[in-house]
């Protein structure tokens, strides 16, 4: 629009001089003016054109200042992007490498693990072969050895019947050395008992002569009282003591009477007991003789029998002795098969052990690797996303310098315009002042 106004411009301007060939000097000068003031309110105008150009120059320095700084700033977060990333890929390459290492030096343990596996169950089926030989072996020398044990219990309970049978010997015996001293006990029972007669007839001698004395002691207390009462009839208080005297007397009289009749009663009765226990003893005399005869006889048939028996008992000691012998013999083949059993089991633990750790080992293994591939395939899918976004960040980048050219180009065309602009301007500002 601008370079149209000036062309028009000049084109009247043309004209003008054109015409002013033909006109007169005044009109020709009027116009010239009125030519003049247009031209000036058009330089005006074109003033504030080229103002406003000047602003919008401005603005688009600004704008372009702006749009330098940004895209410094831009390029220097895209470069420290792209540092980033590549800082960020060789670690993922390195850490890729490493884990594929890791992952290749555990597959390399798994195997030999593996291999170890096999190794360890080929030699567990040979222990529990062997086990299972030696519970055989065990089975047999503990059967042989139950043999033995009851051989050795059959011999126990022989002696133990022979050992009884001593004992009821000893406690037949031990019954005749009671019955004897039973026999001299109730002996001495007869003595004690003729003992304790003779002095309950030397007692009832005793009370026989306390009664008369309590009599001639009666007689004299009443003829004592018949004194008194001729002496002192009139003394009440030793008539009263002497007739309590007299009636205790004569209740000892009667007390000593009735102990008199008890003791002559128990006499009696001990006589009895004596005669009952003399019936006894002879009794038991008669059957202690017999007793004895008859235990003297079974003395001697026992005496036998034990000689029989210690014989035996020595001979079934003699096999005992073999028969312990050959028990302690497969005892300690027993205890020695036992052991290797033991020993076997605790190998055979031990290689379960081991197996289970080396299978624990294996799944842990496994699941290192399981989680090295998914810690892989999580690094491989950041990677990717960091080169998506670093791929449409540099596009963006692109685009703003796209952009950036096409605004600089703009700006070029703008300012060779506004030079144009300022060239003709100056050239007829030049010719107006001419």
């Amino acid at each position: 629009m601008l370079d149209n106004s000036v062309a028009s411009h000049e084109l009247t301007m043309w004209r003008c001089h054109g015409i002013s060939l033909h006109l007169p000097y005044r009109a020709q000068t009027s116009r010239l003016r009125g030519e003049l003031s247009d031209a000036l309110s058009q330089q005006q105008k074109t003033h504030a054109s080229a103002q406003a150009l000047q602003e919008m120059l401005d603005a688009v320095s600004a704008h372009s200042s702006l749009l330098e700084e940004t895209q410094a700033k831009l390029r220097a977060q895209v470069s420290d992007l792209e540092k980033d990333v590549e800082h960020h890929r060789r670690l993922r390459i390195d850490e890729k490498s490493h884990t594929q290492a890791e992952l290749a030096e555990l597959q390399m343990q798994l195997k030999y693990r593996s291999q170890d596996l096999e190794q360890i169950t080929k030699t567990y089926g040979k222990l529990q072969a062997d086990f299972k030989a030696a519970q055989d072996e065990g089975e047999r020398q503990h059967e042989a050895a139950e043999q033995s044990r009851k051989r050795e219990d059959a011999a126990k309970n022989h002696a133990q019947q022979l050992q009884t049978e001593m004992e009821q010997l000893q406690e037949r015996a031990d019954k005749m050395e009671l019955l004897d001293v039973e026999a001299k006990a109730l002996r001495a029972d007869l003595v004690i008992c003729a003992e304790e007669t003779r002095i309950a007839e030397e007692e009832a001698v005793k009370a026989r002569k306390e009664a008369q004395e309590a009599l001639s002691t009666r007689d004299e207390a009443e003829e004592v009282v018949a004194r008194a009462r001729e002496a002192l009839s009139g003394v009440e208080e030793k008539f009263t003591a002497l007739n309590n005297q007299l009636r205790v007397t004569r209740d000892c009289a009667n007390e000593r009477g009735k102990e008199l009749d008890h003791l002559s009663a128990l006499l009696h009765e001990r006589q009895l007991e004596l005669q009952q226990r003399s019936a006894q003893v002879l009794e038991l005399e008669g059957r202690v003789s017999t007793r004895q005869a008859e235990m003297e006889v079974t003395v001697t048939n026992l005496q036998n029998v034990l000689e029989t028996t210690q014989k035996q008992v020595s001979v079934f000691k003699e096999r005992l002795h073999k028969t312990e012998r050959n028990l302690q013999d497969k005892c300690s083949e027993l205890e020695k098969a036992n052991n290797r059993n033991e020993k076997l089991t605790h190998n055979v633990e031990i290689l379960e052990q081991d197996k289970l750790r080396q299978w624990n080992h294996a799944e842990q293994l496994h699941q290192m690797s399981t989680d090295v591939r998914n810690r892989l395939e999580f690094l491989q899918l950041e990677c990717s996303r960091l080169q998506t976004e670093l791929e449409e960040m540099t596009r963006v980048c692109q685009e703003k310098e796209l952009r950036q050219r096409h605004l600089a180009e703009e700006l070029g065309a703008k300012q060779a315009r506004i030079c144009l602009l300022e060239s003709r301007l100056q050239a007829e500002g030049s010719v107006l002042s001419t």
